[in-house]
């Protein structure tokens, strides 16, 4: 009767304390947010003691603990004590304090010297040996432990020299023999890369000393990206690089720095392979961002004219039609009409691509035959999308009357058919007919007008269709 007496009564002490620990833990979540992760250690550590003081509490009440049980929750509290330094020190304070973040082995290395000097003081005060008895006593384990675990010291030595010389430093993106990947972890016996496809490998350190290693810098934090490029042998390979640099700018998620490359690695059976080198911040945007470099490059060798034998995709009266849905291009006499529609440009852009970047130089105007435009102005936090330009409309024409850099950034929203309307096609246009850059200058203040009202904010600065006249001729060189 007493041992269920014993029992029921430790059980209730160990539950009551267990919802006690869950609710002051439920309130330390709260109060400390993403840092409430770094306490997730010490829960182990806490029930073990949990349990082992309410067995100890309730045999004190009955007369019946014992040194056992005295001695189990010295323990515990002891592996409790250990593992508050392990989180406090190692995992919160020299992180945050001094940006120190130490390898496992380091960490293990200083709490087993812990406990050594806990037991050998512990032997000293409570167990009467002297300092010199416990010295050669640890000094005799030392050499068995030498002896018989000689390999795992060499690989705890080899790791330590890693760490301290810091030739592979953790979030670091390098390359240790055939491997390349982000530095994962670095412990006492091997170093772990992830590679680009998500897969971990172990690297031994005896075998990291013997190996090549090649750290990319300002590459901490983030991947490097390698896209392979087979395309024709007739297209020039320096017309290859600057469209792989070209189409590296614009895909979203690729950073600036480091600077993507390109890699050309020769011409066979008509075959010219390349790889163009890229970094990226997050390894999820991996497939999106090779995805995007190869169809961005597929759109740009078309309208660079590089892919021959492609089916026309458009017809003369295509070409009239949509110039016509321009209102400063309808008002054109015939023959100058049509000398106009022979000479623009059809060019077709692909979804994410860019046209023009704000501020950047620009003489033309694009018509949009087929698809959907987004015009994007730039803000604090990156671009703003500000207006959706539909088939039927047109951009960048104060770039092309005027000279002034683009207003905004514009980005094919859809796969987009476009005509493209250069200065020099308008040139000869207006030289022929002085009259139509009125009739255009009255157009655009219209069209500004209207715009703006509809983004009630000032994309475009309103003008007098006087100035915008005079400006228009004085860009032209007319009289």
């Amino acid at each position: 009767m007493e041992t269920a007496t014993i029992l029921i009564g430790a059980v209730l002490t160990y539950a009551a304390t267990r919802l006690f620990v869950d609710w002051i833990w439920a309130r330390a979540a709260n109060a400390l947010g993403g840092s409430a992760t770094l306490i997730l250690p010490l829960l182990t550590s806490v029930n073990v003691v949990i349990m082992l003081l309410a067995v100890h509490v309730v045999l004190s009440l009955f007369g019946r603990d014992t040194f056992a049980s005295a001695m189990g929750l010295l323990l515990a509290c002891c592996w409790l004590g250990l593992r508050v330094i392990d989180v406090g020190v190692y995992g919160w304070y020299l992180p945050r304090f001094h940006g120190l973040v130490l390898p496992s082995a380091v960490r293990h290395l200083s709490t087993g010297l812990v406990v050594v000097v806990a037991l050998g003081w512990g032997l000293h005060a409570w167990g009467g040996l002297a300092v010199f008895d416990i010295t050669a006593i640890a000094v005799g384990i030392a050499i068995v432990f030498i002896v018989v675990l000689h390999s795992v010291i060499r690989d705890f030595i080899v790791g330590m020299t890693i760490w301290l010389q810091q030739a592979v430093q953790v979030g670091a993106h390098v390359r240790i023999g055939d491997f390349e990947g982000e530095v994962s972890s670095v412990d006492w016996k091997r170093t772990r890369l992830r590679l680009a496809d998500g897969d971990i490998v172990s690297i031994p350190n005896q075998v990291l000393v013997g190996a090549p290693i090649t750290t990319y810098q300002g590459a901490v934090g983030t991947r490097r990206v390698k896209v392979r490029v087979d395309i024709g042998d007739h297209i020039p390979p320096n017309a290859v690089s600057d469209a792989l640099l070209a189409v590296a700018r614009d895909i979203d998620g690729v950073l600036a720095s480091p600077p993507a490359t390109v890699v050309f690695e020769g011409a066979r059976r008509g075959v010219s392979s390349y790889w163009l080198n890229v970094w990226i911040a997050d390894p999820k945007d991996r497939g999106r961002i090779t995805s995007g470099i190869n169809a961005h490059l597929w759109y740009r060798l078309r309208r660079q004219g590089y892919v021959e034998g492609a089916p026309p995709l458009y017809t003369r009266d295509d070409i009239e039609d949509a110039l016509r849905l321009v209102p400063f291009f309808s008002v054109l006499e015939d023959s100058l009409f049509a000398r106009l529609a022979a000479s623009v440009r059809f060019a077709r852009y692909g979804r994410g691509e860019i046209l023009f970047r704000q501020g950047e130089a620009g003489h033309s105007l694009f018509v949009i035959w087929r698809g959907r435009l987004d015009v994007l102005i730039a803000g604090e936090r990156g671009l703003i999308e500000v207006i959706e330009v539909p088939a039927g409309d047109f951009v960048g024409e104060r770039s092309l009357l005027t000279g002034e850099p683009r207003s905004a950034t514009v980005r094919a929203s859809t796969d987009c058919d476009l005509l493209e309307v250069s200065k020099s096609n308008l040139a000869e246009v207006m030289a022929a007919s002085p009259l139509v850059a009125e009739q255009i200058s009255t157009i655009m203040v219209r069209r500004d007008l209207h715009r703006n009202n509809i983004l009630s904010t000032t994309l475009t600065r309103v003008t007098t269709p006087e100035t915008m006249l005079s400006r228009i001729r004085a860009f032209f060189a007319l009289s």
